[in-house]
């Protein structure tokens, strides 16, 4: 809950690009039932605290807020990570394209 109005406030929707004023900062949240476009704006908030300061909780429940289809890119020498958390994490995303480099 506490991650879906961190992207609420993240977000505007497409029509509002012409009319809003960033340097003012601030602004609404969307509506959590928004539907139509949207543009992401800068939000300091999202900066910190980083998402590798995020419970696993925290995590997964961004992960099943997802609603958009997933494109999946890792590293070998990415972020460590064992098996059983990258497999969670491709049942929870579900993503339509997947791809590890090395």
């Amino acid at each position: 809950e506490a991650a879906s109005a961190v992207v609420r406030r993240a977000t505007l929707p497409a029509d509002d690009l012409t009319t809003h004023d960033a340097s003012k900062g601030g602004g609404n949240e969307i509506p959590i039932d928004y539907q139509g476009p949207i543009s992401f704006r800068h939000d300091q908030r999202l900066t910190l605290p980083s998402i590798q300061y995020f419970t696993d909780e925290q995590v997964q429940q961004l992960y099943r807020d997802t609603q958009a289809p997933v494109c999946m890119f890792s590293g070998e020498d990415g972020w460590p990570a064992t098996d059983a958390d990258r497999d969670a994490i491709v049942n929870l995303l579900q993503p339509v394209v997947r791809e590890s480099f090395p």
